[in-house]
């Protein structure tokens, strides 16, 4: 695989979960090893497709980017 596919997978992972999710709850919920789980995560901020809220490992909070239009 590559790592727009670790993004696709990290992504339908997150965007199941309406209110985000911890770090650790995304690695138990892909079938993914650490090193896919982070690149698909660098991906998916590199195109503002997620929020990273967090200033830990243990703190983070993930959750996909909704648009809004006023």
């Amino acid at each position: 695989m590559d790592i727009g596919t670790y993004a696709g997978i990290v992504w339908r992972a997150l965007d199941e979960e309406r209110q985000g999710m911890s770090l650790s709850a995304l690695m138990s919920k892909v079938n993914l090893s650490t090193f896919e789980v982070a690149a698909g995560i660098g991906w998916l901020a590199r195109e503002n497709k997620i929020w990273i809220a967090g200033n830990s490992e243990e703190d983070m909070h993930l959750s996909v980017s909704q648009e809004r239009y006023y």
